[in-house]
């Protein structure tokens, strides 16, 4: 009866030699070799990461320095003087300058300047620009006037809007409007205490008005 007799804990107490063999079966061999395993997989793992982004940097690096090298060896050009003289359009051009009022202008070489005599007091200077082959009488190509109206007057004279402009460090106002004839002009207009200076051009000479306009100056040339 004795040999046969086993020993149970009673109900609610853990038995410490089962909870040591439970502990020693969780830690078997078989168990050590899978968390060996599992931690050589994740070295491995942040070891290739680590490469991987090495080498990408690397390749960024890399084409940083290519386009920093190819910027140096190939700057954006400057313009020379000479070039810049080269594309200067109206380098060749006749220039119009009046002494008693210092002011001057270019005009295309196969253009001629006409001064042209006004009733209206108030207009000092009148100067006709036209091209040598024109053959319609009568047509002011373009014209430019000094007159002894103010800038608000002559401004005011126009109900149209205009736009505020600056012409070689000139404040100026432009304008669209129509002659009795229905042609479309472009007007600028510059002040000059007290008087006024107006560039009146047809709108098909537009680019020919536009060149001469870049050259005025109020001094003489």
């Amino acid at each position: 009866m004795e040999g046969n007799y086993q020993y149970h804990p009673p109900e609610g107490v853990v038995d410490k030699q089962q909870a040591e063999g439970g502990s020693r079966k969780l830690f078997s061999l078989p168990h050590k070799y899978l968390a060996i395993l599992v931690g050589v997989l994740c070295v491995v793992s942040l070891g290739s990461a680590t490469l991987l982004l090495s080498d990408h940097f690397k390749k960024d690096n890399n084409i940083v320095s290519l386009f920093s090298q190819n910027f140096l060896r190939f700057p954006f050009p400057t313009p020379t003087p000479e070039q810049i003289l080269e594309d200067d359009q109206t380098i060749d051009w006749n220039i119009y300058s009046n002494e008693q009022y210092t002011y001057s202008i270019k005009y295309p070489r196969d253009w001629e300047a006409t001064k042209s005599a006004q009733e209206d007091e108030k207009i000092l200077d009148y100067v006709v620009f036209r091209p040598l082959s024109a053959t319609k009488s009568g047509e002011l190509p373009i014209t430019l006037g000094y007159t002894t109206r103010t800038y608000k007057e002559v401004l005011d004279s126009d109900p149209q809007v205009g736009e505020s402009i600056l012409v070689s460090s000139y404040s100026a106002t432009r304008k669209l409007k129509e002659d009795s004839q229905r042609n479309v002009l472009i007007s600028v207009a510059f002040p000059r205490d007290p008087n006024t200076m107006i560039l009146l051009g047809m709108e098909k000479y537009k680019d020919i008005y536009n060149l001469m306009l870049s050259t005025f100056l109020f001094e003489v040339r």
